[in-house]
């Protein structure tokens, strides 16, 4: 609480103390937050993204929909820290059995996405005067997700990091998929050949035409990125654009 009363101590001085009336859930607080970035103009990716930290919260915080934010302290999103990163589960692919070997429930990106949810749903509390103070952005709470941060990095390090297979072996993956008589198999196996030439995300690769291949250059235009900007690929893409899909699912280099 000891945050709550600085934070009050201080606006007494400026003459804003004046709380606001009723009681208001993290839960309401929380609907008004998807209101708000619904209707803001971020992009698309980050409202995802934010989304999927409210999910994170709500799954893995018992109760927290009806909590009154005023009952919110530090230790309260410390304690639930703990338990977020305690509880989480291995990340099974899809079409696996068992959890990854590297994972370790958690990841630091998971961790952060989930903490940043619930610091920005808390701000409009703090707007609404319904708190004087965030209790997410106090420094123990940062000092603590730093401290879980290192820990699953150290866990995940520990763990033994991915083997890549090599280009032979890779080579021989792609000619695995070509030839596995199923519908677009050639295709499949000139995408998987593409991304992993030019290290373009999935959407990124949808997206691409022949059109935006600089055989002179060497470069391939990505009219999509993760921050939905365009921009130019690396130099060295020029095994990458032979295995380019066009309109009909099969590559240049594919169709001859």
């Amino acid at each position: 609480m000891k945050e709550h009363l600085d934070a009050a101590e201080r606006q007494k001085s400026t003459g804003e103390s004046i709380p606001a009336a009723g009681r208001l859930t993290f839960g309401e607080v929380t609907e008004t937050y998807r209101q708000q970035l619904q209707a803001s103009e971020v992009r698309p990716n980050t409202k995802a993204y934010r989304d999927a930290g409210i999910k994170l919260v709500f799954k893995s915080w018992e109760g927290v929909a009806d909590l009154n934010v005023r009952r919110i302290t530090s230790k309260t999103v410390e304690d639930w820290l703990r338990g977020f990163k305690a509880n989480a589960k291995p990340h099974v692919p899809r079409g696996a059995t068992s959890g990854a070997r590297n994972s370790t429930g958690a990841s630091a990106t998971t961790i952060k996405c989930a903490l940043d949810a619930v610091r920005q749903i808390l701000d409009i509390a703090v707007a609404s005067r319904h708190l004087y103070a965030n209790p997410a952005r106090n420094v123990s709470v940062s000092e603590a997700a730093r401290r879980m941060v290192k820990t699953v990095r150290r866990e995940r390090a520990e763990r033994g990091t991915i083997r890549l297979p090599t280009r032979p072996d890779f080579l021989r993956l792609v000619e695995a998929i070509r030839r596995a008589g199923v519908a677009d198999c050639r295709a499949a196996a000139d995408y998987v050949q593409f991304v992993a030439f030019c290290g373009a995300h999935k959407n990124e690769a949808t997206h691409v035409h022949w059109s935006d291949v600089d055989a002179v250059r060497g470069t391939i235009r990505m009219r999509v990125t993760k921050n939905w900007r365009t921009t130019d690929g690396p130099d060295d893409c020029g095994d990458a654009a032979t295995r380019c899909p066009d309109e009909s699912g099969t590559s240049r280099r594919g169709a001859g």
